[in-house]
């Protein structure tokens, strides 16, 4: 199982957030580095991941309503790919 793990506090801007995306899980060179692209990659992922974010009130902080569109696409994405696991740890 593949770990990714998100710290808020680390997080500063979306580039960084999909840069670290498309790194941990060598996402394809067609990953449009955006929240739908960022959908669909995960509902085709063949792996076991777990996605563990800690700090999520500093993400939110740091990329402002983005932060919740970023949560409701985890969410959405686990539902249709049973091999997403999303864990958010404070």
């Amino acid at each position: 199982m593949i770990v990714l793990k998100i710290d808020g506090a680390e997080i500063q801007n979306l580039p960084q957030l999909h840069q670290t995306f498309a790194e941990t899980l060598s996402l394809p060179g067609w990953y449009g580095k955006n929240f739908d692209a960022l959908y669909d990659c995960l509902n085709d992922y063949p792996k076991d991941i777990l996605i563990r974010i800690a700090g999520f009130s500093q993400l939110k902080e740091n990329l402002g309503r983005a932060a919740d569109v970023f949560s409701r696409v985890l969410t959405h994405a686990a539902m249709e790919n049973p091999k997403i696991q999303v864990e958010y740890i404070d």
